[in-house]
């Protein structure tokens, strides 16, 4: 092969790659600007470690509704306030850990004080996010002090729990209480609602009724200032209360003062069924044209007969 010959086949050679390289940068200047695949759907983006909204307890495709609770963020970390079964609610304070929360009942100084003395045993749930199965894995226990180890022993009920959030259009109660409600004449006569206070507290058992009453006992001044508007929203056995034709019943305005406490009495409270009941009243208070605010809870749990 001549020298000509030659030159001419690394030429040729040089330009076929040349254009080879040119072609790739353009195929790959193209492919960046291609959009990127689209991000795999979550098909439950709640179910994860922020939680967030109200929960059920579920069985297959039953949701129990006795076993709840309603997550509650704030500064201070997370907490949630939980019906574990029975129409009792308590706050339990959350410990977030790699894949899992740990709950544990929180206490006032008393309440410490009788756990501390075994009187007492606190509720814990361990709770743990899982996608696989579109629910929440929860296990629940007991916390007792063990004395003689100086220390927390804890019992959880074998098996896992599963939780889904609870379904829109549903108005169930969730807030722990703050006071407590009276029954019968205690319920709008002061002096008797002080007498069972110094007695131990309200009495829980009375007649069942087309018209209870039920009421709570709050200091006014505390409840805000005078000049602020005050009513009420009842619940009954954790569901908007009902008067005999079945209609929901609307706010319902506070009562007078005496002696520096406000009366939230209702004396037609429809509750004719035999059995444990739970009665809830939400104190409310409106000032200045501002928003209605939400000042507490009372409640009692009543055997009626």
């Amino acid at each position: 092969m001549n020298q000509h010959s030659q030159r001419g086949g690394a030429l040729q050679r040089a330009a076929t790659l040349g254009l080879s390289l040119l072609a790739a940068a353009v195929w790959g200047a193209c492919a960046s600007q291609e959009p990127p695949p689209p991000a795999p759907v979550d098909k439950c983006p709640r179910v994860q470690m922020d939680l967030e909204g109200q929960w059920i307890r579920v069985n297959g495709s039953a949701g129990d509704h006795k076993t709840r609770f309603e997550a509650q963020p704030s500064a201070a970390g997370l907490s949630i306030w939980y019906v574990g079964g029975q129409f009792t609610k308590r706050e339990l304070k959350g410990e977030r850990r790699t894949n899992d929360w740990v709950f544990t009942q929180a206490t006032t100084p008393a309440e410490e004080e009788a756990w501390k003395k075994g009187e007492k045993d606190l509720v814990r749930i361990y709770l743990e996010p899982k996608k696989d199965a579109c629910a929440l894995r929860v296990m629940a226990g007991t916390v007792k002090w063990d004395a003689a180890a100086g220390k927390a022993k804890e019992t959880m009920t074998p098996g896992f729990q599963e939780f889904l959030p609870f379904p829109e259009g549903q108005k169930f109660t969730f807030r722990p209480c703050d006071g407590p409600l009276f029954m019968g004449k205690a319920a709008v006569d002061l002096k008797e609602a002080t007498k069972e206070l110094e007695n131990g507290g309200p009495t829980y058992t009375g007649p069942l009724g087309e018209a209870l009453s039920i009421g709570a006992w709050t200091d006014a001044a505390a409840d805000g200032d005078a000049a602020c508007t005050f009513d009420m929203e009842l619940f009954f056995d954790d569901r908007p209360a009902k008067d005999k034709a079945g209609a929901p019943r609307g706010p319902v305005p506070a009562g007078a003062v005496t002696d520096g406490k406000r009366s939230w009495a209702v004396t037609d409270w429809y509750a004719a069924y035999s059995g444990n009941h739970h009665f809830e009243i939400y104190r409310y208070k409106t000032c200045g044209g501002g928003a209605r605010e939400l000042i507490g809870v009372s409640c009692t749990e009543a055997v009626l007969n």
